[in-house]
């Protein structure tokens, strides 16, 4: 049945059915019928209309830019920032229309890890930007790097960028990260593998922490780009034929975890606390895609640096995370930074 009947068309098989069931019945325009009739078809059409819409969702190829968005993401493909329909179609389809074949964990895992990606771009007016896009501008002093940390709608102008390394300036919706010029470089340090994710013969690859250079500043912030999670599944894409038949690549899901470690006053020294609080740091970050976090791991680290006594770890129980599907946090993993990236261990006195 075709979804594109026009309106008259279906008015019109709506007056011959009524002229067939009652021949003296009146159905010229303006009549009680014709109105009857014209409220049937208004509806009907409605129907044909939605019907025809939902059908077009369907398929990649013809569905609208959201649902090609949700298309693109089941199979690990996520849409770059200004990237057409068209790129993303193409992706999406190179990447279902390439041939089935073998395949190991420890090759997927090698080649996510010998991915790097350099982020530049220029700095637009009214401009869509997500976390992890990178800009360059000159100041009087010399070049900046400004890595947007979350997403949003850039201003009509240019911000006043207040240039000093670690400062933050909001532009409209955007935050932006202030750092030294020089090469943003961004590589993936933690890779999972997973199998059977979306039916036999199929593989996930979860960027769990990814590495960012930028000249001397170093960091591992386990939020990988979107550049970084596409450069991967071409990459892979290209060591072809020894690929599985279906295979994604994404990041986990975020489980925000804040700790504070509490000391009686006087137990322990200021060096003592700072590197309690970095050695927590380091075990979250180390921590697979669903390991728990142990708060006797947690109390481990404090005897280790010799804290003689701890007055209350929060959170007081262990915090358990989901490594598969089948859970609202699938592929889920400790995070010890909040979603502006701050840190959100703490280590007191009190």
């Amino acid at each position: 049945m075709s979804y594109k009947k026009s309106l008259d068309s279906i008015l019109a098989d709506i007056i011959t059915d009524f002229n067939n069931l009652a021949p003296d019945r009146d159905t010229t325009m303006g009549s009680d019928t014709f109105i009857d009739a014209s409220c049937q078809a208004s509806c009907s059409w409605g129907i044909y209309k939605f019907i025809g819409y939902v059908r077009d969702q369907i398929s990649p190829m013809t569905c609208d830019s959201e649902f090609l968005t949700k298309h693109a993401a089941q199979f690990g493909i996520t849409r770059i920032a200004d990237e057409s329909d068209n790129d993303l179609l193409t992706r999406l389809l190179a990447h279902l229309q390439h041939p089935p074949a073998g395949g190991n964990q420890y090759d997927y895992v090698a080649w996510a890890k010998e991915v790097s990606v350099s982020h530049t771009a220029t700095w637009q007016a009214n401009h869509a930007y997500v976390a992890m896009d990178v800009i360059r501008i000159t100041a009087e002093d010399g070049d900046w790097l400004i890595i947007c940390t979350a997403g949003g709608i850039s201003g009509a102008s240019v911000p006043e960028w207040r240039t000093y390394a670690g400062n933050e300036t909001v532009d409209n919706s955007v935050t932006w990260q202030i750092w030294a010029a020089g090469d943003f470089i961004e590589h993936a340090e933690i890779v999972n593998f997973y199998r059977h994710r979306m039916g036999m013969g199929s593989i996930t690859l979860i960027v769990q922490t990814n590495y960012e250079q930028i000249d001397d500043n170093a960091y591992l912030d386990g939020i990988a780009s979107n550049k970084l999670l596409a450069d991967i599944l071409e990459y892979i894409d290209e060591k072809g034929p020894v690929n599985a038949w279906n295979y994604a690549v994404s990041a986990p899901d975020r489980a925000h975890t804040p700790v504070t470690v509490t000391f009686p006053i006087g137990a322990t020294t200021a060096a003592q606390r700072a590197k309690i609080k970095s050695d927590i740091i380091a075990h979250m970050l180390n921590l697979a895609v669903g390991e728990t976090l142990f708060q006797a791991s947690i109390f481990a680290i404090c005897v280790d640096n010799g804290a003689p006594d701890v007055t209350s770890i929060a959170p007081a129980s262990n915090v358990i995370c989901y490594p598969s599907a089948g859970h609202e946090n699938e592929y889920q993993t400790i995070c010890p930074y909040d979603l502006f990236g701050e840190e959100i261990v703490t280590v007191i006195e009190a």
